[in-house]
Order: C-alpha cells, then structure tokens, then sequence
C-alpha cells in the first residue's frame, strides 16, 4: 500500500515505531492513523536522509507536541469558564446595583 516490506514493518513494530492492532487469526491490522505514521517515517528516511534514531526522535517530538496542544486547549477551555463566571458575578453586581438604587 505504501511500498514498505512485511520485514520492514515487523522491524518497525519491534521497536514500537507503529503497533498495530492484532485480529483473533493474529493478522496485523493497520489503521489510518498507522499507515499515516509509516509513510511519515517513509518520508523522514527516504526523503530526507533521517535514520530510525532520528525517526523515534521525531516521533516522540510530535507526540509531546500533541500532548502540549491538548493541555493548551484545556487550559483555553478552563480560562474561558472562569473568564464566564467572572463575566455572570459582575452582571449580577450591576443588577444587585441597580435594583438597591430604586428601591
């Protein structure tokens, strides 16, 4: 599918640069998400000149990447709750105000 060797792939799975879910005959089964990884590490070694040690570098930076992305966006989630809350406590302040002034 993307011109890597069956050993090639075994190799790979060796030193967990992809692992592949198993079906009950025990038959590899890749997901979209494997085979975008191997033509990545295709890419990295073919392309541009990267050995595996570079490779799993590489992986492993865009792993921490993605983790980072995902706290960023919790964070952003958690900021705009409290920015809300704070938000609804001054509106309520305004109207505690207003309704104390005409009375």
């Amino acid at each position: 599918m993307i011109g890597i060797e069956a050993h090639t792939l075994r190799y790979y799975e060796r030193l967990g640069l992809v692992q592949p879910e198993r079906s009950s005959g025990n038959i590899r089964l890749y997901s979209e998400e494997d085979v975008d990884r191997l033509r990545y590490i295709k890419a990295l070694m073919s392309d541009c000149g990267v050995n595996l040690a570079g490779v799993e570098v590489a992986l492993r930076l865009m792993q921490r990447m993605t983790e980072m992305q995902q706290q960023l966006e919790e964070m952003e989630r958690k900021i705009k709750k409290v920015a809300e809350a704070e938000i609804e406590d001054i509106i309520e302040d305004i109207i505690e105000d207003a309704e104390w002034k005409e009375v």
